[in-house]
């Protein structure tokens, strides 16, 4: 399987400031305590790094073991800084595949590269970020004040810099991570969703109300032009290990403190299941391994990836045919899956193999795909023996329900799907 981005969109280790604030619903709302005084305007203090990382490693209850070094760059110097940091993450051979299966399935669409996008988000706002290469906190080099915004990212980021030197991020970072797409997002829904937690607990520690309209007022402030104009899929790949891992988190450590969350990083979380259900992970239920064939129909074609669809993906999948609530129903339930896309000369093969977990899961995810491909189609399916077949100008559907799995084939004609359906065991 590919080793690197996965196709939920991950960026590792950066926090933007627009992801703060869109924390800020989750804070004010449900744990900032707003105490009936009279506003002050917020005056934020200077900037002292040490006294933050120390004050967030005790929050963390996890030892600062060195001093994390802070440099301080000018805007131009640290969103180059940022996109040397992704492009060391991402190959460009990576982001290319994996924006070949999203176009394919029609989940991003656009002029625009999934790089160009990706940068043009993730530098809209930032203010720092982590560099878990050299270990080092880069901060945007500022004349005036950090405001309470600011801050807050500073204290996420250095959430991060504790983290590596406690567990050892790079093994949750590729090429060191081995794993499939999905499995890559739970684990960065983990660290990201302990640095987005322990941030709550700091704006409940500083509960001010001073400190809360800061926040408030830098939040209305901030320009997210980029992120509202980005795909939806991007977007909801960049905020689901913030928001849904935060609740995560939150369960951990509302079960049993900090120890949990520190013995989840040791176990970490198999699928973004796991991570919108934290009963599962708690339970230790994993997904089941499918295997594919060696196609003997699609010689001649190049394998462009073959990874995993998580019910994170199947969720999003489904609510762009189906309302929200019938699509969040259809991916609950979800036991694995496999997909490999296929090229020949301008020709794609996508191939999918989905487990769930009962009869009426596998149901639920039949009717929610049936749907995918009349949207695909436009039209009905052709009535097929062993399940429904869809065959247009220059694609062909198929879906074949067996038992608990679900077998989904987008193939260019009629008889390569069908070739490829008597391979499947």
């Amino acid at each position: 399987m590919n080793e690197r981005t996965p196709l939920a969109v991950k960026f590792v280790l950066i926090t933007a400031l627009l992801i703060c604030a869109l924390l800020l619903g989750f804070l004010l709302k449900d744990y900032f305590p707003v105490k009936l005084e009279e506003p002050s305007q917020f005056n934020p203090p200077s900037l002292d790094i040490s006294a933050i990382q120390g004050e967030v490693s005790n929050l963390r209850q996890l030892p600062l073991k060195e001093e994390i070094p802070a440099g301080f760059l000018d805007k131009e110097a640290l969103n180059q800084a940022l996109k040397e940091s992704m492009e060391d993450e991402l190959s460009q051979q990576d982001l290319q595949s994996t924006e070949k299966v999203l176009r394919f399935l029609g989940i991003l669409e656009g002029e625009q590269s999934l790089k160009e996008v990706l940068l043009e988000v993730l530098s809209e706002q930032v203010y720092g970020f982590y560099d878990h290469e050299s270990g080092e906190l880069k901060v945007l080099k500022k004349e005036d004040k950090t405001t309470a915004l600011e801050r807050l990212a500073l204290v996420h980021e250095v959430v991060h810099g504790i983290q590596d030197q406690n567990f050892d991020l790079s093994r949750f970072i590729p090429p060191d991570f081995k794993g499939s797409d999905d499995e890559l997002m739970a684990v960065q829904s983990l660290y990201e969703g302990d640095a987005s937690w322990t941030s709550v607990l700091y704006v409940q520690k500083n509960s001010s109300l001073s400190f809360g309209l800061g926040l408030l007022l830098d939040s209305l402030d901030l320009n997210q032009s980029a992120l509202e104009s980005a795909p939806p899929y991007v977007v909801e790949s960049l905020l689901f290990p913030y928001q849904e891992g935060m609740t995560f988190v939150k369960t951990l450590y509302e079960k049993g403190g900090w120890t949990f969350v520190n013995q989840a990083f040791e176990k970490p979380p198999f699928s973004t299941e796991q991570i919108i259900h934290p009963e599962k992970y708690l339970s230790n239920e994993q997904p089941a391994t499918i295997t594919f064939p060696e196609w003997k129909s699609l010689e001649g074609f190049t394998l462009v990836r073959d990874n995993a669809l998580g019910e994170f993906d199947f969720r999003f999948l489904f609510k762009s045919v189906l309302p929200e609530n019938q699509a969040l129903v259809a991916s609950t339930g979800w036991n694995g899956s496999r997909y490999q896309l296929w090229e020949k000369e301008g020709m794609m093969v996508f191939i999918l193999e989905s487990r769930w977990d009962s009869p009426q899961d596998a149901s639920e995810a039949e009717f929610a795909l049936e749907n995918f491909l009349k949207s695909r189609f436009g039209f009905a399916p052709t009535n097929y023996y062993r399940g429904s077949l869809y065959v247009g100008e220059n694609e062909v559907g198929l879906l074949y329900p067996s038992g608990q799995a679900q077998y989904l084939i987008l193939a260019p004609d009629e008889e390569l799907a069908l070739n490829i359906l008597s391979e499947l065991p």
